[in-house]
């Protein structure tokens, strides 16, 4: 599967809308990723051209992200995958952490390990 990495500065705008856990499908249980449990971050995408779109971004973390609502957001390591299935395709979004603009204070695997 290619990984793409992408540029967050070229995105524009991108604020939280909400987080949930990342489920398996069928199962429900919630899908874990180097021994930490996903989050499907709920985000709006505001270009500085074009519509405004709504995107989940996936970030594993000890934790739930969570924001106030339209809170301007940061990903690390945010990368796009292609994916196919039963004749269906589409990108899904991944990154390392997410912070909020202007802060240092991550949800993520790294700063789990810090504290």
């Amino acid at each position: 599967m290619q990984v793409i990495p992408v540029d967050n500065t070229r995105l524009g705008s991108v604020t939280f809308v909400r987080s949930e856990p990342d489920a398996v499908f069928g199962t429900g249980e919630q899908k874990e990723r180097n021994g930490l449990l996903v989050w499907a971050v709920e985000t709006l995408i505001r270009p500085e051209e074009g519509r405004s779109s709504v995107e989940v971004v996936k970030v594993a973390a000890p934790s739930s992200p969570e924001f106030e609502p339209l809170t301007p957001l940061n990903f690390d390591s945010l990368i796009a995958r292609h994916w196919e299935n039963n004749g269906r395709t589409g990108i899904s979004l991944s990154a390392d952490g997410v912070n909020a603009a202007g802060n240092s204070s991550r949800h993520n695997r790294a700063a789990e390990k810090s504290e």
